[in-house]
């Protein structure tokens, strides 16, 4: 049969009727056949299809990039432009035949449409607005009309919020495409991206995450209109305008119905719409599309076949002929004419022109896609170069064209980088297809495909890094398909679902993780807590097991298991009676909160009862009555503390009997103070002022002093009665622990109040304090401070007569006692730890242990012995030991304190200077008057050890006269 008698069949109806796939059956019919496709994409689909039902060894595919060509190769799947000619196949088809009337391509279409043709049978697929002109332009062609297999319908506007799964968003810019795909990934967890700029490479990849479920979402260009067959229910369209290289222009109503059709393949119903910004579709057009009624293409663009070689001049002369065909219409100008013009009035092409053949290689050249959409400029001077090489060497020079693809063999970068990359590698990729272009065609070809490959699977994972959320996307189709979730929970707390990071489980509240957006927030709550539901049965029934040790309360009420809160305290009906609120999500359900809040109750009440048991006890005394049971209730109302002014009348009215019975208790009437010193210790004091705290509904609990320290900083701005809480009295610039307050005014007793007195040892010793800060602490207790200085004496050691071992000290190696005289070192406060609170008796005068400053002691030197070897001194010079100026300078002083008793104001801490209180003489400590100090008082050292016994004067000493004369001075 000659090409001329074969059968020509035009089959014709709207999207999804199966007509590519029954192209495909018949050619597989003949021995051999040609099948021409719109898109790269396409053919490449096409040809997995071929391979897969007949074996690589008979299919080959030839597009602009890639040529496979096996040497038995029986099926060629092409892109239209690629299409060979001359090979006189059995079976040929093109596809997408209306895009004769596109602009830009449409001139091949054309020429396939008048020229293409198979040995037995010719096929042309696509829309029915083509039946006019092919029965104009092939009157011998036959027609088969292919219903559509499911229905269209048109839904309106819907925003990409509310898009329902297995959807396409068709965007056309690139800009765009990233916009709705990053909302995508935002709101839905992400999408797949397709693009006709991909490589097949890149966009199976792309494509794959959406057929197999990894995402529900697809953002497209108008590439997906052309054949590709994807399980898409729903197709909306962001835009209904578009730039077609000149100009913005709306899309037509066939364009629109084009890519409408992807949706609902096969028997699956379809339904299209609008998103984003695109306005609501005309009535009218919305039932074109539904009912695929559209205006017949009336134009084929065309472009003259017949070129003639003779010269660039006519060459370019017979690509613009012109035709006078009525279906026939002049392509405007191409890319590869316009590179043509360019090249032939450079300088360096036109001598080189000097006959058919190197027009011809100037045309071949010419052909060379713009795949990098640069300038024109920039893309004719790299065909220049190319024509160059190609006419003065026959091949392009390896290492010229290894430089240039290692200049782009690189796979960092972002999205844009590595499109720009993938671009450039076409150009390379399409010369090394060319046969002939290169010496080692096999190696080039291999070389620039694996580049390709490189690159395209670069920007796959970019693409995917950008617009696909793995988490949220396996966790929705997990979710969506009602599959139980497998949470993992580590020792650190942290969180996954199926292998993902979803947040950290605190105790029985779940954080999610930081970084997801708000959007996708909910998606992951829902599917960690769904996940997360028999773990916090199981962390319930381990915490409710759990032993007391493993519980803590913080300084702000918190409640801790291990280093995670898991509730806090609030207050109860009694300042001993806290209650507890627990941190669970409503989530985990009201059996495990009941059972977290009951375990907390009973850390808690356990907690009070352990640390307040003295306070419980004499609670519980049915054998109080009275003023006492009265005044108990006071002590459990203050919690084991209370200022001794505040309930002075009511410890006037208690006989001995009440307190004896209160003692029992082990409450203790100190002069400031009426405490408890079992609740002065760490745990019962911090505890206390915890349920102060909230029983005075602070916003922000004070935190206890540190253990140990009798005296601390008083603390400014305090909430009132805090100090007391806290177990200290505040004293001027410093608070003191109010059991070492009550001995330190057992050692006051003992002084003349009203004459006055400086300060003892013990006193600074038991404070911890400097002279200066322990002036300080007295004014704060009630006390004035007289300032005075004087002659510093030199101190001297007492010896203790008839003790046994005359001669040495008593207590030597021991601690000495410092001389009140001297002034502490500087550095401020000695914070020693403090000894145990005393009880209600008064400790005997001389008992208390110095604890304070570090000792102090001075010893005469050692007298010379005879035979030292130590010269007289002369008259003249001044003796060792003494300072040259020392007449000129005068005594060294010293400072010092007077103390006398000054008062306190009703109803506070500050002391009063006027020494009354209440409109009555201000009482004072008892105490025997030890005599007027004056200025000129030298202070008395004391010291636990007798002074050395002085050692004999040897008269043989040469200086023995003077040394007698010494010590009868002194």
């Amino acid at each position: 049969m000659t090409a001329n008698a074969a059968r020509i069949t035009a089959v014709l109806g709207p999207t999804n009727t199966g007509k590519t796939h029954y192209a495909i059956e018949r050619m597989l019919g003949y021995r051999t056949g040609i099948i021409g496709l719109p898109l790269r994409l396409l053919a490449r689909e096409v040809y997995d299809r071929i391979v897969k039902l007949r074996g690589p060894s008979v299919a080959a595919l030839v597009t602009g990039e890639e040529r496979i060509v096996p040497e038995r190769t029986q099926y060629w799947v092409c892109t239209v432009e690629a299409m060979p000619e001359g090979l006189g196949p059995d079976f040929l088809a093109v596809d997408e035949i209306q895009l004769c009337g596109d602009p830009d391509r449409g001139h091949v279409f054309t020429d396939r449409l008048l020229r293409a043709r198979g040995q037995h049978e010719t096929l042309f697929l696509g829309s029915d607005t083509m039946r006019s002109a092919i029965a104009a332009m092939v009157p011998r062609a036959r027609f088969l009309r292919r219903e559509r297999f499911s229905t269209l319908v048109y839904t309106g506007q819907r925003k990409i919020s509310r898009m329902k799964p297995r959807s396409a968003i068709v965007g056309f810019s690139v800009d765009n495409v990233y916009a709705i795909a990053e909302l995508l990934r935002r709101q839905k967890g992400g999408a797949a991206v397709v693009m006709g700029a991909l490589s097949p490479r890149t966009r199976n990849a792309q494509v794959a995450m959406y057929q197999n479920g990894d995402v529900d979402y697809l953002v497209a260009t108008d590439a997906i209109g052309m054949g590709l067959n994807l399980d898409i229910d729903h197709v909306a369209f962001s835009s209904l305008s578009k730039f077609d290289g000149r100009r913005m222009r709306y899309l037509a109503p066939n364009e629109l119905a084009q890519i409408a059709g992807r949706a609902g393949r096969y028997m699956s119903d379809g339904t299209f719409g609008v998103t984003g910004e695109a306005p609501k579709l005309d009535g009218g057009v919305a039932e074109a599309i539904t009912e695929h009624r559209f205006a017949p293409v009336r134009k084929l663009h065309w472009r003259n076949s017949d070129l003639s070689f003779r010269s660039v001049a006519d060459l370019i002369a017979s690509l613009e002929a012109g035709t006078d065909d009525q279906w026939l219409t002049r392509a405007r100008e191409a890319d590869d004419l316009s590179a043509l013009k360019s090249l032939a009035e450079a300088p360096e092409v036109a001598p080189r022109i000097a006959d058919a053949g190197d027009v011809k290689l100037l045309w071949d050249v010419c052909r060379i896609p713009d795949f990098r959409g640069i300038s024109a400029g920039e893309h004719a001077g790299m065909l220049e170069r190319i024509f160059g090489f190609l006419h003065d060497g026959g091949r392009v020079p390896d290492d010229w064209l290894a430089r240039q693809i290692q200049r782009i063999d690189r796979t960092d970068g972002d999205i844009d980088t590595l499109s720009k990359r993938l671009a450039y590698i076409r150009t390379w990729t399409y010369v090394a297809q060319r046969k002939g272009w290169v010496d080692d065609e096999m190696h080039w070809r291999e070389e620039t495909r694996a580049v390709e490959d490189r690159l395209s699977d670069a920007l796959h994972g970019a693409l995917t890094q950008r617009f696909v959320d793995r988490r949220t996307s396996l966790l929705l189709r997990r979710l969506k398909q009602k599959e139980s979730l497998v949470a993992d929970l580590n020792d650190k707390g942290e969180v996954t679902v199926e292998g993902q990071f979803v947040g950290k489980l605190e105790g029985f509240r779940f954080r999610q993780d930081a970084s997801a957006s708000p959007d996708e927030g909910k998606t992951l709550r829902q599917a960690a807590l769904q996940a997360l539901k028999p773990e916090f049965h199981l962390r319930a029934d381990r915490f409710y097991n759990a032993p007391d040790t493993e519980i803590d309360f913080t300084d702000q009420g918190g409640l801790m298991w291990g280093e995670t809160a898991v509730g806090k305290l609030v207050a109860g009906p009694e300042p001993l009676k806290p209650q507890v609120e627990a941190f669970v999500d409503e989530e985990a359900g009201p059996d495990v909160s009941q059972k977290v809040q009951r375990r907390l109750q009973h850390f808690i009440d356990r907690k009070v009862a352990t640390l307040f048991e003295p306070l419980l006890a004499m609670q519980k005394d049915e054998a109080l009555t009275g003023l006492a049971k009265g005044f108990a209730f006071r002590m459990i109302e203050a919690m084991g503390v209370l200022p001794r002014d505040q309930v002075a009348a009511e410890v006037k009215e208690l006989d001995q009997d009440a307190r004896a019975s209160l003692r029992k208790h082990g409450i203790r009437f100190g002069q400031f103070t009426i405490f408890m010193p079992a609740l002065l210790k760490p745990a019962p004091t911090r505890l206390r002022l915890v349920l102060w705290s909230l029983a005075q509904g602070l916003d922000e609990f004070p935190e206890s002093p540190p253990p140990g320290l009798v005296t601390v900083p008083a603390m400014t701005g305090a909430p009132e009665s805090y100090h007391t809480m806290s177990g200290y009295r505040a004293a001027g610039t410093r608070a003191i622990r109010i059991d070492m307050l009550e001995r330190l005014a057992d050692m006051l007793r003992e002084e003349d109040s009203r004459g006055g007195f400086e300060a003892k040892a013990d006193m600074l010793s038991i404070t911890g304090m400097t002279l200066e800060q322990f002036a300080d602490l007295m004014q704060g207790l009630g006390y004035t401070a007289e300032r005075d200085e004087r002659e510093k004496a030199k101190p001297v050691d007492k010896v203790v007569p008839g003790a046994e071992g005359a001669g040495v000290p008593e207590g030597a190696g021991e601690q000495p006692v410092i001389d009140v005289a001297q002034t502490p070192p500087e550095g401020g406060i000695v914070e020693t730890p403090a000894p145990p609170p005393a009880d209600d008796v008064p400790p005997p005068t001389g008992d208390i242990v110095d604890e304070g400053m570090a000792p102090i002691v001075e010893e005469p030197p050692e007298e010379p012995q005879a035979g030292d070897g130590i010269p007289d001194v002369p008259a003249e010079e001044v003796p060792a030991g003494t300072a040259p100026d020392a007449g000129l300078a005068g005594p060294e002083t010293e400072v010092f304190y007077v103390f006398r008793w000054g008062g306190f104001a009703r109803g506070g801490d500050r002391p009063r200077r006027g020494g009354k209180q209440g409109g009555k003489p201000a009482g004072k400590p008892r105490g025997k008057p030890k005599g007027k100090r004056g200025p000129n008082a030298k202070p008395e050292t004391f010291q636990a050890r007798p002074p050395k016994k002085e050692k004999e004067i040897d008269p043989d000493n040469p200086f023995a006269a003077a040394l007698m004369g010494l010590r009868d001075k002194d």
